[in-house]
């Protein structure tokens, strides 16, 4: 498997004993086919993998629907496709350099994975708290790995210090019904919207 480049159809890793998945380091390329994968709604699906610590996939680049470039394709838990699923993987993280890659190719969104050896601060909510709003977003955040809403929102200097930290959004930036004139975000670089657009600030 270590010369795979690339994959029609998908790559099913479920319920292993892998520690990683180095065995695919040189997969560039996986194009999803529902007729060849008709039980599986993701181009790749990593899931109950108990031992899984590092995906080891250097050279992944692509992850598309066959015959169309164009479709959104994501990491997610709800239905729908995805171009790649990461769940119930209770020991798996991204190293920091793996994770920017895999959303530099505006086909991924990442959700509740661990980031290896981090270097900046990241914030995740658990599931049922929902997203970020300016009640329970924490002090000294660098990365959001989820949803911004502010809603009926009232400017205060607490807010704006919490803004003034955050370099980068995983998810979407949702202003709305709010008493703000104006709204700073003086760290912000990159939004990873989680409708598949990459939005550079």
């Amino acid at each position: 498997m270590i010369n795979v480049k690339s994959i029609t159809g998908c790559l099913i890793i479920k319920g292993s004993g892998m520690t990683s998945l180095r065995a695919f380091s040189n997969l560039e390329v996986v194009k999803y086919d529902k007729d060849l994968c008709p039980a599986y709604i993701a181009a790749i699906l990593v899931s109950d993998n108990m031992l899984l610590r590092y995906l080891g996939m250097p050279k992944l680049r692509k992850v598309r629907k066959f015959n169309n470039n164009k479709i959104c394709l994501k990491i997610q838990i709800t239905a729908g496709f995805s171009g790649m699923r990461l769940i119930f993987n209770p020991s798996v993280c991204l190293f920091e350099e793996e994770n920017n890659r895999l959303l530099n190719t505006e086909k991924f969104v990442n959700f509740h994975v661990d980031i290896c050896d981090p270097t900046r601060t990241y914030c995740r909510l658990d599931i049922e708290q929902g997203i970020f709003n300016e009640a329970n977003l924490p002090t000294g955040c660098q990365v959001l790995e989820y949803v911004l809403l502010l809603n009926y929102t009232k400017p205060t200097e607490e807010l704006q210090y919490k803004l003034n930290s955050i370099e980068e959004i995983w998810g979407a930036l949702i202003i709305t019904n709010t008493d703000l004139t104006s709204i700073s975000f003086p760290k912000l670089n990159k939004i990873y919207n989680t409708a598949c657009k990459q939005l550079d600030v």
